[in-house]
């Protein structure tokens, strides 16, 4: 459920399971990101006969907010998906810009085409004080043979 973030889990739409599904799983952890960093992941949609959507989902563990606080978020990132074709933008979550609320976000792009060519994009808006550098783990999904980076 997108609303309320609960749901059963599917394994045949969340992991690629050799016979069951044609998809492909790129997996980055623990990967330090510094203040006003970014780092980019390029996929080009490559598998003939797939048929699964492109999924990016950027995570991270933030660190404790002050009590009272109306913006809780410390350490700032932002999830960011182009098309390297028509350089179109999607925004996690739903957003029509980036989303500076939580530290789970998502971008899910339906009807992908064989020779679309995308880029993730994670980058570091805000860290809090005393904070330099941020670990996250990303997650992608889709039909691409393999992902690259400047990592």
């Amino acid at each position: 459920d997108n609303n309320q973030n609960m749901g059963a889990a599917n394994l045949l739409t969340s992991l690629p399971l050799p016979g069951s599904n044609d998809f492909s799983l790129f997996v980055q952890n623990d990967v330090t990101i510094g203040s006003g960093e970014t780092k980019t992941y390029n996929f080009d949609v490559d598998k003939q006969k797939c048929s699964s959507d492109f999924s990016a989902t950027l995570s991270w563990y933030d660190p404790p907010a002050s009590n009272g606080c109306t913006k809780c978020l410390v350490n700032d990132l932002d999830l960011i998906v182009r098309n390297l074709d028509s350089s179109e933008r999607f925004y996690s979550n739903g957003n029509s810009k980036r989303d500076s609320v939580n530290n789970l976000e998502r971008i899910r792009i339906s009807n992908t085409s064989f020779g679309d060519r995308y880029r993730v994009i994670v980058s570091s808006s805000m860290l809090g004080p005393g904070y330099s550098e941020q670990k996250f783990s990303l997650v992608v999904t889709g039909c691409f043979q393999s992902g690259d980076g400047d990592e």
